[in-house]
């Protein structure tokens, strides 16, 4: 549970130089493996053009439907504290990225998406652990791998793949620092010296013994994305 899928550094750095910060950068690189086809809605998705949708693939007719409290082009109003005024079974893909930290009750979602869900359709779930407190409008959880593999079994989905994103704590503690110290200029040069002084040293703290059966790296990660498969 909550693995670590290892990146090149190569991939890590091409993001960090791009201004992404570290968590950004694993997830871009992450969801960069993943093709998505059908009908798909994601949820969160402000006006439609989330920067991840240039890393995530789009099988050819794919139909991408955004979400948001407020409606927009092409972004329909949902509230996922609320029922979802949507059709049962009439999706094949749903995204939840980076929203579930701002959603103060989030206790009926897991079975609104199951529902919509069209059978042997996934739901992508991206969400912060190690991250500041960040407003949008509020900010409420950091969830563990546990909980998410609990909460979106719940109502019989399968959990696929739930990936810990992460390199280890001395990683994410020097990649914090460039932004908080250097001007905006050369703060993307700062976080590639730091991820690359520092991603050789949690590599090697990984193989040190594991507590409750997680490495170094599985205990300090900057977030988890989950893939969780509706049963046919």
């Amino acid at each position: 549970m909550g693995a670590i899928h290892r990146y090149s550094p190569g991939q890590v750095v091409s993001q960090l130089f791009q201004g992404k910060s570290l968590y950004r950068a694993l997830s871009n690189v992450a969801l960069a493996r993943y093709t998505l086809g059908g009908r798909v809605l994601d949820i969160g998705a402000k006006d439609g053009n989330g920067s991840y949708w240039k890393y995530l693939k789009k099988a050819r007719g794919v139909e991408v439907v955004g979400s948001d409290l407020v409606a927009a082009p092409g972004v329909i109003a949902l509230n996922v504290e609320q029922p979802f005024p949507i059709e049962t079974g009439s999706f094949d893909c749903v995204l939840a990225l980076n929203l579930f930290e701002h959603v103060g009750d989030h206790s009926r979602t897991a079975a609104e998406v199951s529902r919509i869900l069209a059978p042997d359709g996934r739901f992508f779930i991206l969400t912060p652990f190690l991250h500041e407190y960040h407003a949008d409008p509020d900010d409420y959880f950091r969830f563990t791998d546990s909980y998410l593999k609990r909460w979106w079994e719940s109502t019989g989905l399968q959990c696929e793949n739930l990936e810990a994103l992460s390199e280890g704590i001395f990683t994410w503690f020097a990649c914090k620092l460039p932004p908080l110290f250097l001007p905006p200029i050369v703060r993307p040069a700062g976080m590639v010296v730091s991820y690359l002084m520092t991603t050789l040293l949690d590599r090697i703290a990984a193989i040190r013994p594991r507590v409750c059966n997680r490495s170094i790296s599985e205990r300090f990660p900057c977030g988890y994305l989950g893939v969780f498969k509706k049963p046919s």
